[in-house]
This record gives structure tokens, sequence and C-alpha cells, in this order.
């Protein structure tokens, strides 16, 4: 999701303290910001103040260096440690330091979402019109007491004890973890509140969803908060007001529907035992209600009527003897002396319903002269003279085939190939298999078809039909070629009109 945000706005304020222990961060921010910390440190004489300053300074760093764009659980547990060390490499050299700490409120806003982090007592809001979505739970003494119901809430709200039961010190002191959160349900509109308990003492948790909720711009509601902390706060009081601008999500891609062969069937829902005894009772009531059919066929037991079966077996009566009037037993001869049984056995696989492999070209050649000059030379445009053929032999040929030779060139690109070759005017036969899926790779492009080399089974089929001078479509002029000479060689096409 890509989130957008208002002018964040921040309060840092020393309050009625002799000295500010609290830091924010950043200093100063704008919309394009997406990370905000602020720490209340501890420990007055023991320097509270750089305890927040280092744990601030440290996460802002970690974040940076590694360029963080999502933060996880790990991603701040790791920031948190190298932050401990920091601080142990300060006490180091400043051992009177030894003893300072500070809590830790975290926001990374990304494009997961919100992650948000806590380490003591001071908190993260999150609010919507009216309500608090989520605040997180108080490290501290007086919490504890609240959750082991040794004392109430209202007791827990005006116990003056602030003692802490987790902050970072530095491992060397006292090894410490944060709490994160994963939010995913942002809208515009949200607000994100971190406080230090300066703002918690002076404010309720009543008192913030009314006042962000008002008409006010975010500046007059700043100002409220101030002026409560001002009347109210014990302590310094600083805090970042996060305002959500716009929020928007990825749109959910669907999954593919998975097809299938056949039809997707819709599940049966299941049925109860009294909806099965229900319906078996149906079943056989309609079974002792339904008239029984008079002829049944087969084990299937499939019900037909009297005069659809009379219909039935009239017409295969004179299918029978249509069959033996026009199919008499022999072979039937062929004029051209190819007979059906000698066209058979020479039927290409497709028609035979067997697979055979076409030829296919076993190493690479050089491209011959004269099927460059064919493919350079293919001008056909539709209704020109090889579309008209090709629909021809759609019609006429099962196979649908032709032969690449002088009939499907114009004249002048024929003459000169057979002045390069006055010796044989059959060199297209004989050119090599790679050349010739050449031009049929080219022929495709330019026609849009999809032509091919014949098989093996095919070549034969098509030489018996050439013997006898059938289903040659003829010249663009009339005339029929003579199939016995070979002047070209054999391409058939796939897509029948």
């Amino acid at each position: 999701m890509k989130i957008e945000i208002h002018k964040p706005l921040s309060l840092n304020e020393q309050g009625k303290r002799a000295n500010n222990e609290d830091t924010i961060y950043p200093s100063e921010a704008t919309p394009e910001n997406n990370l905000f910390i602020v720490c209340d440190g501890m420990g007055g004489a023991e320097q509270g103040e750089v305890a927040s300053f280092i744990v601030c300074k440290s996460f802002a760093e970690y974040f940076a260096d590694k360029k963080i764009t999502i933060s996880t659980q790990k991603v701040i547990n790791d920031a948190l440690e190298e932050t401990q060390v920091v601080m142990d490499e300060y006490l180091e050299k400043t051992p009177e330091a030894r003893g300072m700490g500070t809590t830790l409120t975290l926001l990374h806003l990304h494009e997961h979402g919100a992650t948000l982090a806590h380490c003591g007592d001071s908190r993260i809001y999150h609010v919507r019109n009216e309500e608090i979505l989520f605040c997180t739970e108080d490290h501290s003494v007086v919490n504890q007491l609240l959750k082991q119901g040794i004392i109430t809430p209202e007791e827990a709200a005006e116990s003056n004890n602030n003692r802490i039961t987790r902050a970072i010190q530095g491992n060397s002191v006292r090894k410490t973890k944060a709490d994160v959160e994963q939010i995913t349900d942002i809208r515009a509109g949200d607000y994100f509140l971190l406080c230090s308990d300066g703002v918690n003492e002076s404010i309720s948790d009543e008192e913030i969803p009314q006042i962000l909720s008002t008409d006010q711009t975010d500046a007059e509601k700043l100002a409220d908060i101030k002026n409560l902390c001002d009347a109210n706060s014990r302590d310094n009081f600083s805090l970042y007001l996060v305002h959500i601008k716009s929020v928007e999500k990825e749109k959910e891609i669907l999954p593919t529907p998975k097809i299938a062969n056949e039809p997707m069937s819709k599940k049966t829902p299941k049925k109860t035992p009294e909806k099965v005894v229900a319906k078996k009772q149906e079943n056989t009531k309609k079974a002792e209600t339904k008239p029984k059919a008079k002829y049944q066929i087969g084990g299937a037991k499939k019900h037909i009527d009297k005069r659809m079966l009379i219909a039935l077996i009239s017409a295969a009566v004179i299918v029978v003897l249509l069959a033996i009037k026009f199919y008499p037993s022999g072979e039937k001869k062929d004029v051209t002396g190819v007979t059906e049984k000698n066209v058979a056995e020479n039927k290409p696989d497709s028609l035979n319903k067997k697979v055979d492999k076409q030829e296919k070209p076993t190493q690479k050649t050089p491209v011959s002269k004269e099927i460059q000059t064919l493919i350079d030379s293919m001008v056909f445009e539709k209704g020109g003279e090889l579309k008209t053929r090709a629909d021809q032999l759609g019609k006429t040929d099962s196979i649908g085939s032709f032969q690449v030779s002088k009939t499907l060139i114009n004249k002048e690109i024929w003459n000169e190939l057979m002045n390069n070759n006055p010796a044989d005017s059959s060199f297209l036969e004989n050119v090599s298999i790679e050349d010739k899926q050449r031009f049929i790779d080219s022929l495709n492009t330019k026609t849009g078809k999809k032509f091919r080399l014949p098989t093996k089974a095919e070549l034969e089929y098509l030489t018996a039909l050439d013997k006898s001078n059938t289903n040659i479509p003829p010249n663009k002029d009339g005339s029929v070629s003579d199939s016995t000479k070979k002047t070209g060689f054999r391409i058939c096409l796939d897509e029948k009109k």
C-alpha cells in the first residue's frame, strides 16, 4: 500500500522539570518522513537526555544505513541490539553515566502498513474517528499491579509510582527487548500519536480521541493538547502527531481460474441423514407411480417409444440396401489404374490414424541462392495467385498441398532461376530440407497460414494421386500441369477452407 501523510506535528517541552530528558526524531518532520521516534530519558544526574538522544540517533542511523523499506520484528530487534552496543561503548568511556536509560516509541510507515515498537511507559495510540483502535501496554509497576487485579483503574490513574519495568540501558547494565506490533488496517483520516508519559498524565484515554475527532485543524488540536499538558503535567512532555492523508492499496489479483478439459462441476452439498431418507422415499414413490415402458434396449435400460423403434429399424434396412447397391463386393478399379486399396495403403498417417514424424533438417547448411531468391521475391498479396491456389487446394485436396514451382512465382523470377540452372529444370526438387523449411517460414510469415513439409506417408499418398492426375488444381489459365514432371517440391497446408 502507498501511505501519504499530512505534515506531522510535534512537541518536545521541558514542562515543570529542571531539564528536558526527552528526545524526538526527526526534530522537524515533513510529509516525506516515514520514521518517527519519541524517547523519554531517565537518570537525572546520570544523563537521561544522553540516553534518549543515543537511542533516537542510533535507530535513525540503522534504518538509513541498512536502507530499511519494510520493518519487521527482526529489523527492530537488530536495530535495538546495535543501539545497546552503542550505549555500552558510551558507558565504557563515561562510567559516571551508568544508570541512565530511556523509553522508546517508534512508528515506521511502509508499503505493508505500519510497524510500532515500544519499550517502557511511553505510548503509541492509533485513533480513528472517536475510537482508540490500538494502544501500547505500559511496561511499569503500576500496570503490572493493575493486570494482577491488585489495584483498580482509578487507583492506577492516581498513582504517583512512575517506576518502569523495562528500559534501554545497554547490555552491560540490563539487556532488554521491545514489543512490536504490525498494523495493516490503516485508512485516510487515522491518527498515530507517539507520546511520553508527561502527555499521558495530562490527558485521559477518553479525551485523546475526542480532541482528534473535532473539526479543528491539526495545529489547533496540537495546541489543545499542549495547553492541557502545560496545566497538568509534572514532567517533560513530548509527542509526534501523524495524520494519515491517503492510503492507496494494491488491487487484489484474483487467481486465474483453472482450465480443465472437462466442464467444471458444482460441488454437491452434503446431505444430512434425514434428507437422504426423505430422498429415498421420494424416489420410491416416483418409481411406483411412473408407468413402465413397453420396450427396453440393452443393459442401460433406455426406454424408447414403439413408433421410434420401428423407424430406427426401417432406417437401418434402407442403409444396408443402399450400401449393397452402390458398394458391391470386390475391389473398385479406377480408370487410371490406381485402386482404392493402393491409395489407402499410401494415405498419410493423419488419415490412417497413425503418427509419422515430419522431415526435419539434421544439419545446418547455407541457404541456396535459388531458395533465397524465392524468399526475396515473394510479393503475394491477398487475392493473389498463391492465396487463390491455396483456397482451391483446401477444397479439392484431402491433405491440402501444392508444389512450389513456376506456377507460384512470376515468370521473370522463374526464367532467371532457369537461366542459372539450364541443365536441370527440377532443381527445386533437390534443394535441402533446411532450405525448404526456410522458404516455408517466410511463406507463413507473409500469408498468415500454416504451411509445412509433408510427412513420408503424405508424400507417398500424393505421389499416388499425381499418377492418377486427380485432385491437382488447375493453373491460373485453366490448364492442368503434368504432375509427372517434377518442377518443384511439395508443401502442405494444415488450415483447410
